[in-house]
């Protein structure tokens, strides 16, 4: 407890408009003295919205303007502790990315010292996703290569709305869990995306004011209404909608998938999950996560990819990401994230 107290202690510190600040931490002398469990307050920042694990369950997946802010936020943190103080979080993914009302991304740095103190298996399990290859397989290499990884897993979390290792068929998946060299014996073998069309499966519930756009007239499109002069009281455009995916139409039923479509990770896995070990089996074995190809920009999926590189001497570094051609893309927006917050 006394090191957590003084991890904590040293996050204080660190400043930045990426970071959730913390004003203080200290042990609670009377609960400690009744219980046999060491207890922390801690007094931080208040982000109104939540994180971005409890938004995308609420609405579906991100607009990918918003992930690129995301992204943009997550890379100036990384930078800033990494480059500037030789600090390695270990605590990317959407529950510690938080929103606030008047539209700041902030990474909560803090999750890392809960996780050493919470050894239960659900803990372990959730944080399990983001896991990079190296990571599992017990090598130091270059550590923060390791919160990069952990990154691009969670901008293809936001941007499609699930779990990103969310498909395996298990006839072909057999090889993995008979030991063996750790190589399929199907060559065709491969983790399924989604359809272009899972991709839009909340847009039709997300109207264009909740995204903040101006309102298209009745004879007009949603890119016809960004090029005309804003009316006096209508919004103005935050983000950009996406033009690259078919809408799911009035009454059609939402895809479904087979039936070995995995939703996420349980302990021993279950009908529709998999479990622990499969998928730290499937990130060290198989392919990287990517983007559905031809859905976003190729800035987009060069990020991406750029993080997901399993070989860490070919993977981003947190400077590689700040200057990277999407992220200086999304500065020039400037989109208007306190209106987007402001709807959801």
């Amino acid at each position: 407890m006394m090191r957590a107290l003084s991890l904590f202690t040293t996050l204080k510190e660190l400043k930045s408009d990426r970071l959730v600040t913390i004003y203080g931490v200290d042990l609670n002398a009377d609960r400690f003295a009744k219980s046999r469990f060491t207890e922390l307050d801690i007094y931080m920042e208040y982000m109104k919205k939540g994180s971005f694990d409890k938004i995308y369950g609420r609405i579906g997946y991100i607009p990918i303007e918003i992930v690129g802010e995301v992204a943009l936020a997550v890379s100036e943190a990384l930078s800033f502790m990494f480059d500037d103080h030789n600090v390695v979080p270990r605590c990317i993914k959407p529950s510690n990315i938080l929103l606030s009302a008047h539209g700041k991304i902030k990474l909560c740095d803090y999750a890392m010292s809960t996780e050493v103190m919470n050894s239960q298996p659900e803990s372990w399990v959730r944080t399990s996703y983001y896991t990079s290859p190296e990571r599992v397989l017990g090598h130091e290499l270059d550590q923060i290569k390791g919160d990069v990884w952990a990154l691009g897993i969670t901008l293809i979390e936001l941007a499609l709305g699930r779990f990103p290792y969310g498909r395996i068929q298990p006839p072909e998946a057999d090889w993995m869990l008979e030991g063996g060299n750790g190589e399929p014996d199907n060559a065709e073998f491969q983790l399924k995306e989604d359809t272009q069309a899972e991709l839009q499966l909340h847009h039709d519930s997300i109207s264009a004011a909740q995204l903040g756009y101006a309102s298209p007239t009745e004879d007009e499109s949603f890119a016809e209404a960004q090029d005309r002069t804003i009316q006096p009281g209508e919004k103005n455009h935050p983000v950009q909608p996406r033009e690259k995916v078919r809408p799911i139409e009035p009454g059609e039923p939402a895809p479904s998938g087979p039936a070995w479509a995995k939703q996420g990770v349980t302990w021993r896995g279950e009908e529709n999950t998999m479990s622990v070990i499969d998928l730290l089996r499937v990130i060290v074995y198989e392919d990287a996560p990517r983007l559905p190809e031809g859905c976003f920009e190729q800035e987009v999926e060069q990020f991406v990819d750029g993080c997901l590189k399993k070989d860490t001497e070919k993977r981003m570094s947190p400077r590689d990401l700040v200057g990277h051609a999407w992220l200086n893309i999304t500065r020039e927006k400037a989109v208007n994230i306190k209106a987007w917050a402001g709807s959801i």
